[in-house]
């Protein structure tokens, strides 16, 4: 019993100072390798720079007031999704791509493609409506045609394997995918119509 209780105890300091990931903007390109030096001195966790955003994804427990910004910008945490409630949907987490563009301040203004048609000209889409991260477009008849202008005489969403006619999927992942089961998003464009064009043999 108290073993349980020395755990629990454990688990709940480590909850208290886990750390939280943090975008770190950079005052002026020049600054990023002082910006660097300086956030790993302090004990942060660099995880990553985006030359887009001009800042550094960071991870860190420590308290920024006392951290010299003179070559920073901003500093905000990334949102960190949880359950509401015991009974609630738990909302999607952002994956790699979108968190790079921090995507969520897109999400929060509702872009998600609605009313957008988009065309994906590409080596196939290879048991596409079999794939659960694009189940959702299927299910709310968001493709609008398919045409396989390599082999017309296959049906829709046939192909090989072997010869790459899946990597459609994959591009069509990162523009409007998402795993109902580990609740990731890969792709902001949820609410667009699409347009399938199978133009490449992978041979």
């Amino acid at each position: 019993m108290r073993l349980l209780f020395l755990f629990i105890c454990l688990l709940f300091v480590d909850s208290i100072f886990a750390q939280q990931k943090y975008w770190v903007y950079v005052n002026g390109i020049n600054n990023k390798k002082i910006a660097q030096d300086r956030l790993e001195e302090y004990g942060c966790e660099i995880i990553n720079y985006s030359k887009w955003l001009n800042a550094f994804s960071v991870n860190s427990d420590q308290n920024f007031s006392q951290l010299n910004k003179d070559f920073i910008d901003s500093i905000q945490p990334v949102a960190v999704f949880q359950q509401n409630s015991s009974e609630g949907p738990i909302a999607p987490k952002m994956g790699f791509a979108l968190e790079q563009i921090n995507a969520q301040s897109f999400i929060e203004k509702s872009f998600t493609g609605k009313g957008v048609k988009i065309g994906i000209i590409d080596g196939g889409f290879l048991e596409a409506d079999k794939d659960r991260r694009l189940s959702h477009l299927f299910e709310n008849n968001q493709i609008k045609a398919y045409r396989d202008f390599v082999t017309p005489a296959l049906g829709p969403y046939e192909g090989s394997k072997h010869y790459g006619d899946d990597h459609g999927n994959e591009v069509w992942h990162m523009i409007a995918g998402k795993d109902p089961e580990s609740k990731v998003q890969f792709g902001m464009a949820q609410g667009a119509e699409f347009y399938l064009a199978r133009t490449d043999d992978g041979r």
